[in-house]
């Protein structure tokens, strides 16, 4: 992984924490590619938002944040 994907990936760890899912609830890379996350990311322009879903909690990655999306 590079430094750019680790800090993804620490930023969606610290928010499924801080939504009460332990570490050893799940792994990241079975749930999704955290590499190919961080090329499609990188790769957009700052519009980009991705959504996702780890154990139930859902996500919205972009190139500023990662936060537990909420019903729009």
């Amino acid at each position: 992984m590079t430094a750019t994907t680790d800090t993804l990936v620490v930023d969606i760890v610290r928010t499924l924490e801080e939504h009460g899912l332990a570490r050893d609830a799940y792994q990241l890379g079975t749930e999704f590619d955290p590499e190919a996350l961080e090329r499609l990311v990188c790769s957009a322009d700052q519009s980009i938002e991705v959504r996702l879903e780890v154990q139930g909690i859902p996500l919205v990655v972009t190139p500023d944040e990662t936060r537990v999306r909420r019903d729009e």
